[in-house]
């Protein structure tokens, strides 16, 4: 098993230095205890995964209001 996601890091980097991949992928990582339960594990990284969704929407929605109201202010 590797220890940490930070063993990744070379490849990441190097991933994301082909603008191919870099324009199109993210890489998201999931560190849990190696003797965690699996059921216990899948059942974070499900919370993880939602609050990470509504976070991005949230801020997508943010984001649009702002929009708006420049577009109210400068038409």
């Amino acid at each position: 098993m590797l220890p940490t996601p930070w063993v990744w890091k070379p490849l990441v980097t190097e991933l994301l230095a082909d603008p191919r991949i870099r324009d199109c992928c993210q890489f998201w990582f999931f560190y849990y205890p190696t003797g965690q339960p699996v059921p216990l594990s899948a059942l974070e990284l499900r919370r993880a995964l939602d609050d990470a969704v509504a976070r991005t929407q949230l801020l997508a929605a943010s984001s649009n209001n702002q929009e708006q109201s420049r577009a109210r202010i400068n038409p």
